[in-house]
């Protein structure tokens, strides 16, 4: 029994110290071998922290510089306060008043301009009173009527409008729709007039019927059908003996309208 204990406490001896042996070896790191290029010597650990101290001390200055010049314009702010007062009572004293200097023509002109308020409002409230007479009008009317009414007017408004035939390639320029009540007789002219005198452009050939003729540029492909491929010299246009063969040989040509029979040929 002995012996047995010895065995096995030099098994696990041997076992710990094979362990130990184990442990340290992976502490052990592999030698790596580093380029010039990428070495960093104290030298540049130096300038590195140099450089950092000097970007420091640099927002430093400015949040400094930043500061004063806040102050500054608080300063400037103040100080303009405090002096506008001084300025309006100058600028009070420049005004030219006058008012009194004739009592009788202003109380004329004030006259005119109450009459015309009021004339103002009289014609506001009439046109408000005939808009809501209108609005009662349209509900009492069953919506035949409504799509009737509106019908007609439409009718009746577009016979009114003038319609005017634009010239060649005249533009057209919508007059809006503000300001027309304002406007008076400069709204209600008629905007569709061309601005100059264009000749007939209809009774010139259709290759100078463009703006700028005689430019480059000008040659538009449109359709085959605006072409005159006709081909006056080829053979089937030509009469002789050719083109009747030929004539014979196409369907539809033949001299016999008769429907075909239903009776077949022996052979």
């Amino acid at each position: 029994m002995a012996m047995l204990h010895v065995r096995k406490s030099e098994y696990t001896t041997e076992y710990e110290t094979d362990e130990e042996s184990e442990e340290e070896a992976a502490v052990l790191l592999k030698p790596v071998f580093i380029p010039k290029s990428k070495r960093q010597t104290i030298a540049e650990k130096e300038q590195l922290a140099q450089e950092m101290a000097e970007a420091e001390a640099k927002r430093e200055r400015e949040r400094e510089e930043r500061q004063k010049a806040a102050h500054q314009m608080v300063a400037t702010i103040i100080k303009r306060e405090i002096e506008a007062p001084e300025k309006e009572t100058n600028a009070l004293e420049d005004v030219d008043d006058t008012d009194g200097t004739d009592p009788a023509a202003e109380l004329e002109a004030w006259k005119l301009r109450e009459l015309k308020r009021i004339q103002r409002d009289r014609e506001e409230q009439i046109k408000r009173e005939e808009e809501a007479k209108e609005v009662e009008r349209r509900r009492a009317m069953t919506d035949a009527e409504i799509l009737r009414e509106d019908a007609e007017k439409l009718k009746a408004d577009r016979e009114k409008k003038q319609n005017h035939q634009f010239t060649f390639m005249q533009k057209y320029y919508h007059k809006g729709a503000f300001y027309q009540e304002e406007g008076g007789h400069v709204m209600q002219r008629d905007y569709t007039a061309p601005t100059q005198d264009m000749p007939n452009v209809e009774l010139l050939p259709s290759v100078m019927q463009v703006r700028d003729f005689g430019k480059r540029s000008q040659t538009k492909w449109k359709h085959l059908t605006a072409e005159d491929t006709t081909n006056r010299d080829a053979g089937w246009n030509q009469a002789g003996d050719v083109s009747k063969r030929m004539q014979k040989r196409m369907a539809g040509l033949k001299g016999s309208t008769d429907p075909p029979s239903g009776k077949k040929r022996r052979t």
